[in-house]
C-alpha cells in the first residue's frame, strides 16, 4: 500500500494490507534484497534490519435502533 522513510540508508517501512483478515502490517526491511549466485540458482543473504507490526483496522459498528 505504501512506503515510508525508515531513517536509515537503503531501508524503508512498507505498509501491507491483508483484506481477508482486515489487518495492516508495517514492515521495516531493506529496499533491495542481497543475493548471491550459487550452483542451484540464487540465494538470499541475511540482513541486520527488520521488524513487523500488525493491527486490525476495521471495526464493525452495530447501529443503535430507535433513533
Amino acid at each position: 500500500m505504501g512506503k515510508f522513510d525508515a531513517g536509515v540508508p537503503n531501508a524503508g517501512i512498507y505498509k501491507m494490507y491483508d483484506a481477508s483478515d482486515d489487518v495492516v502490517c508495517y514492515i521495516l526491511m531493506p529496499d533491495l534484497p542481497v543475493t548471491k549466485k550459487i550452483p542451484q540458482g540464487v540465494m538470499y543473504e541475511g540482513n541486520s534490519i527488520g521488524a513487523i507490526s500488525c493491527l486490525k483496522v476495521r471495526v464493525h459498528v452495530v447501529p443503535i435502533s430507535g433513533r
